[in-house]
């Protein structure tokens, strides 16, 4: 009975796939097999695999195989050692279980036996190739290092950071004023809710694309790195960074106090909104601007009073919240449009329902070759897997995993607009659940949502009236995004966006309307 192999191929990288090393190493294999007067029963073809470990797809099939054929096989073709394996102590396991079933390990370019010579010389062969892989390791960790020491970041950029080069980060154009803003808050006073609930309504999503949560806020609030500071104590480096801060250093370290319970202002933050004070985070003071907070005083009889007041001055803000509610209610039901204007608006509404919808296809195939492209990254990412640490790779790996995801969620807000899919509560704690491809399209039609939008406009006292806390918060912080300012006596003339001044405004010629932001499909 004539002498049967398999052939085992390997490489590492993408681009040697779609090359001709596998073909090349193929046709030196079956060449060797024919020399020696070995039938080639079978080859094994490992595109884009590392040898770091033995947890490879086709080197695992060609195992089992000879499992089950070992009585017709005698040899494993290679066409070097360190296509079989480059890690010492895995290569042992293995030859031993060609050995276990009677199978030889030839290699093409390597003369290697079953002698003692033979095995010595496997060995030292194998070894050199782990060794190899090992001083990369090392080199990489010391230019990380090298690179932290400089002031650069080695590792994924937190949220509102974006990869630069050489670890020189970048700010996100989107994000990076949000950050900035959340800062902001709770420097000035904000509850951490209060400031998350804000940064939510003007987009800013957690790194992965899910919700931002009060945890993932003040692990942001918390990170020196926003500063200006490299802080990798694992490296044994704490420095200046070598990139421009999103925040200032004075205004991160204020922020430190306030979350330390021991800020410099007499406005204590709360982690959670109080169901008995929907306003809080929304009333400024008349007197001096300040963000006002509010508590309860406790009368003779025992009984409870809740206000909201303002702490910077005597005689400032102090206003029983049952009053300042009804009042609030009362600002709210005044803010309707005017009916001409509301019909300018509706003309411009639907201009831009229009040239959204003819332009929604060209964002989504836009989004699709970006994201075609992040994963074309990807894959060149793992076709040098090889030639990077384990550290290393991870880290580069969940960078470009986190873009990805980015740029779904991207898509996914451009199928959204597209269709008028909204995603369940579930969803959005999962970061939007579904791919968009998963999703069933509902088109809305432009009367529907311009009911929606007449509805709204004109009863947006009976919706807060009618919300639970946090509808009667977002309700609030979407009219009065500046906050709303109140004195003992109540509210004045409220600022309120653009919008509903405009609306309401009978001197606001047509022109400005038609410029008018924010009322475009999506308000």
């Amino acid at each position: 009975m004539s002498q049967r192999s398999v052939i085992y191929v390997r490489v590492s990288s993408a681009e040697q796939v779609e090359g001709y090393s596998l073909d090349v190493q193929e046709r030196d294999c079956r060449a060797w097999s024919e020399r020696n007067g070995v039938e080639v029963d079978r080859v094994f073809r490992e595109e884009g695999e590392s040898a770091k470990n033995a947890d490879r797809t086709e080197f695992q099939k060609m195992y089992a195989y000879i499992s089950k054929n070992r009585a017709t096989l005698t040899y494993v073709v290679v066409d070097r050692l360190d296509r079989f394996s480059r890690n010492v102590g895995d290569s042992a396991i293995y030859r031993a279980k060609l050995v276990q079933w009677g199978q030889k390990l030839r290699s093409v370019k390597e003369q290697i036996d079953e002698t003692p010579a033979g095995n010595l010389q496997v060995n030292v062969i194998q070894a050199v190739a782990q060794f190899d892989n090992d001083m990369r390791r090392i080199h990489t960790g010391n230019g990380m290092k090298e690179a932290l020491e400089a002031g650069r970041w080695t590792f994924p950029p937190p949220i509102g950071y974006r990869p630069g080069h050489k670890g020189k980060l970048t700010h996100d154009p989107e994000r990076a004023p949000l950050i900035a803003g959340l800062y902001e808050k709770v420097a000035d006073g904000h509850s951490l809710s209060d400031a998350v609930e804000w940064a939510k309504l003007h987009g800013l999503v957690g790194r992965r694309g899910g919700v931002l949560t009060d945890s993932t806020a003040s692990k942001v609030l918390r990170n020196p790195l926003y500063k200006g500071w490299v802080d990798a104590p694992d490296f044994g480096v704490s420095r200046q960074a070598d990139f421009a801060p999103i925040v200032s250093a004075e205004l991160w370290a204020r922020v430190q106090r306030v979350l330390n319970g021991n800020s410099e202002s007499l406005t204590v933050p709360h982690t959670k909104v109080n169901e008995a004070y929907p306003l809080r985070g929304v009333i400024v003071c008349g007197t001096c601007g300040k963000l006002a907070t509010a508590s309860s005083s406790r009368g003779k009889a025992g009984n409870k009073f809740p206000y909201y007041h303002c702490v910077h001055g005597r005689g400032h803000l102090r206003i029983p919240v049952r009053r300042a509610e009804a009042q609030f209610v009362t600002v709210l039901e005044k803010l309707v449009p005017n009916e001409s204007r509301m019909r300018v608006v509706e003309e411009c509404f639907r201009d831009a329902w229009s040239i959204k919808n003819a332009s929604a296809d060209a964002d989504i195939e836009r989004l699709n070759g970006q994201l075609r492209s992040l994963k074309q990254r990807k894959t060149g990412l793992l076709a040098k897997m090889e030639t990077l640490t384990d550290d290393d790779f991870r880290a580069m790996y969940v960078a470009v995993n986190s873009e990805i995801e980015r740029a779904e969620l991207a898509l996914a807000e451009a199928q959204m607009e597209s269709t008028g899919w909204e995603p369940s509560a579930p969803e959005l704690e999962q970061g939007l659940g579904r791919m968009p491809s998963q999703r069933v399209k509902v088109k809305l039609d432009v009367d529907t949502a311009l009911g929606y939008l007449r509805h709204l406009l004109w009863n947006s006292g009976i919706y807060y009236s009618q919300s639970d806390l946090a509808g009667k918060r977002r309700i609030a912080l979407r009219i009065f995004t500046n906050g709303i300012k109140c004195s003992k006596d109540g509210f004045g003339t409220p600022v309120t966006n653009s919008l509903f001044n405009m609306l309401g405004d009978e001197s606001v010629d047509a022109e400005r309307l038609v410029a008018l932001p924010g009322i475009e499909p999506g308000f």
